[in-house]
């Protein structure tokens, strides 16, 4: 039905593609990292977006960042090919959380990164 709106033109034609692009860009353009008692969230824009982590089930002995290739950055999260949850929206160094059971990891692109670290381990 959006298709056939679009394809026919007329005022509602022009406003539909807009209106698709708001939703997207309103729910990508910003991640926030919140910590609560055993829980780590990462939420993308107005939040319906949102992944959830038990502190518990993360390895938090050291403190490791690494450099993201180019195809994965960018915005929301991904799976890269190992498994592993990326969520970058932007480019930068991310975080590498490793989880206790398993090989897989989860890189988190911040602007402070040792910060973030720093309350995690505190949370434990």
């Amino acid at each position: 039905m959006i298709i056939t709106i679009i394809a026919t033109g007329g005022p509602i034609g022009l406003v539909i593609p807009f209106v698709i692009l708001a939703f997207l860009f309103v729910n990508i353009f910003k991640l926030k990292i919140r910590v609560w008692d055993n829980e780590l969230q990462l939420i993308l824009g107005i939040g319906l977006l949102k992944k959830s982590i038990r502190i518990s089930d993360l390895e938090l002995t050291t403190f490791k960042e690494k450099s993201i290739p180019w195809y994965l950055k960018g915005t929301l999260f991904k799976y890269d090919y190992q498994g592993n949850m990326v969520f970058c929206p932007r480019s930068g160094k991310a975080l590498a959380l490793e989880y206790k059971i398993g090989k897989n990891c989860i890189f988190i692109v911040s602007n402070k990164n040792r910060k973030l670290f720093e309350i995690l381990r505190e949370t434990i």
